[in-house]
């Protein structure tokens, strides 16, 4: 009788015992069952985003960055240099300090340098005789590619050479210019040359090499020029 009770009473304390939850096992990095998924989410409150996303169950951490730089890099090749010429409302406008008209010109008066003003006064002539500070590449009337140069003084643009055009020798990062039938004004660069060879590091813009005035650098510009 006194066992009979004995065994109940232990077996009321073993149940009681079972009906405790246990403390929570704290999620760890070393646990494989452990799932840690790190979103950009987690960053909206300013703190710099994770250079690693682990995958529930993966255990293994790949880099967050490979899909955006993939994606960047689509898009920055996604894209053809006569595109974005003729990108509607987009002129080119003369990036000075990227070129080397000044550098051109010092050199072009190099032998008055024993004579300071009168080499200055050739180096700011010969520098002045660049008038192409705007291109801009159109459509006229007829659906014919123009291209324009215009000269700036201050905020005023003065149409100084048009010439129909085509795009030849196409290329990711470069394109030929023609230019066809009779041009309007003096041609601004490549005297007497009837093909211009664009050369694009980015899809901002392009650069020139000149014969005479050296690297001629232009940046893309949104409502620049006036509409022809």
């Amino acid at each position: 009788m006194h066992r009979s009770s004995a065994l109940l009473a232990g077996s009321a304390l073993f149940a009681l015992s079972g009906c405790v939850p246990s403390p929570p096992k704290p999620l760890s990095a070393a646990n494989p069952n452990d799932a840690v998924l790190v979103t950009a989410s987690a960053n909206l409150g300013g703190a710099p985003p994770s250079n690693h996303e682990t995958t529930a169950g993966a255990g293994t951490a790949v880099p967050s960055e490979v899909g955006t730089r993939e994606r960047a890099a689509r898009l920055e090749k996604d894209w053809r240099p006569s595109e974005l010429l003729t990108t509607k409302d987009i002129a080119f406008a003369l990036e000075e300090d990227q070129s080397e008209l000044e550098e051109s010109a010092e050199w072009a008066c190099a032998a008055l340098k024993p004579k300071p003003e009168a080499f200055t006064t050739c180096v700011t002539r010969e520098r002045d005789a660049f008038k192409a500070h705007v291109l801009q590449f159109t459509m006229d009337p007829a659906g014919r590619l123009v291209l324009i140069a215009y000269e700036r003084r201050g905020n005023v643009l003065t149409d100084v050479f048009q010439s129909f055009v085509e795009f030849t020798e196409e290329a990711a990062e470069a394109v030929t210019v023609k230019l066809v039938d009779q041009p309007k004004g003096r041609q601004p660069f490549f005297k007497g040359e009837r093909e211009l060879r664009l050369q694009f590091p980015n899809r901002y813009g392009f650069f020139l090499e000149e014969p005479r005035y050296g690297r001629i650098t232009y940046k893309s510009k949104v409502g620049l020029a006036p509409r022809p």
